[in-house]
Order: C-alpha cells, then sequence, then structure tokens
C-alpha cells in the first residue's frame, strides 16, 4: 500500500514475495535461537517456492542479486535471525525498484540499461558481502574439516542447487 501511495505498483512476485518473507522474517527474528531442523526446513521450502516462482525472463536483470540474497537469507537463518527484517526489507525494496523500473519502462527513457545492471550487480555484491560476514562472524559448529571432505560436499551441494534453479528457468543465466 505504501509503495502505491508513493507510485510505485507492483504486483504478482513482488506483492507475493514481500507479503510472504516480510512477516515470516518478523516471526523468525523473535524466536528463540537455533532455530530447530524442522522450522529451517519449512522456511526453506517457501523460499525454495518463491525460486520457482520468480518471473524470468521479465526480471532476469535481478535474478543474480536475489539468489544472492537467498544464500544470505539461508545462512542468516542458522546463524542470526534477529537480522531476517532487515535482510527482507533490503530485499523488498530492491525488487520493487527493479520491477517498478522495468514495469514502467523507464529503459531508455529515464535510466540506461547500464545504471539498472549496475544496480543490481551493487546489489548483488552487497548481499554476497552480507553472507561472507555472517559466514566470517559465526565459528563453526562442527570440528574443523582437516581433510576438506565437508567443504567439498557443501561445495558440491551449493553447484547442485544452483544448476537446479538455472534449469528451471531459461537459458543464457550466469
Amino acid at each position: 500500500m505504501y509503495l502505491e501511495q508513493s507510485g510505485l505498483h507492483v504486483d504478482g512476485f513482488e506483492r507475493m514475495f514481500c507479503t510472504g518473507i516480510l512477516p515470516l522474517s518478523t516471526e523468525v527474528s523473535t524466536a528463540l535461537h537455533p532455530l530447530n531442523a524442522e522450522r529451517i526446513a519449512a522456511i526453506e521450502e517457501i523460499l525454495d517456492s518463491f525460486i520457482a516462482a520468480y518471473p524470468l525472463p521479465a526480471l532476469e536483470v535481478f535474478y543474480d542479486a536475489y539468489l544472492a540474497w537467498d544464500d544470505a537469507y539461508r545462512t542468516m537463518l542458522r546463524h542470526n535471525p534477529s537480522h531476517a527484517p532487515d535482510l527482507a526489507k533490503e530485499a523488498c525494496d530492491s525488487l520493487c525498484f527493479i520491477s517498478h523500473v522495468i514495469a514502467t519502462h523507464m529503459v531508455p527513457a529515464v535510466l540506461r540499461e547500464e545504471q539498472v545492471q549496475e544496480f543490481c550487480d551493487v546489489t548483488e555484491r552487497r548481499f554476497n558481502a552480507g553472507w561472507d560476514a555472517i559466514l566470517r562472524d559465526n565459528l563453526p559448529l562442527h570440528p574443523p574439516d582437516s581433510g576438506g571432505e565437508v567443504s567439498a560436499l557443501v561445495d558440491m551441494t551449493m553447484r547442485i542447487s544452483r544448476d537446479l534453479a538455472y534449469s528451471e528457468s531459461p537459458a543464457g543465466r550466469r
């Protein structure tokens, strides 16, 4: 409603995402930490449904930033859910801005494609930096991986997850 009063008209995925993630993030931030495995799995199902519903190719320019947010959000759930509302608000603001730019055909009338891409790249870097900070600021839950087996499994799982997300979207993904 506030977005519409300010001239930003968003609907469809943007509305579904923001009305889903904002209350969920508030609820998660006030829950006792650490969240149990069942609760994390339930939230990750919601996040998976958002990835499956993401409107490609309409918002393709923002997709990498969105996936970076998703990575940061999933990591934050395990380490410090109190930051969930801020991370969700930042994602909603960025997603709604890009949606508005695209829906109102502001490119090239008001903004150049390079400016839009730069906004998306900066947003992606900000979410990646947040993800790195969460990992850096939290001690590992398990003993160090001296043989590298756990790290290799985590890397493989992340690659598979990203590949699955890409395989369900049109070709041409980064």
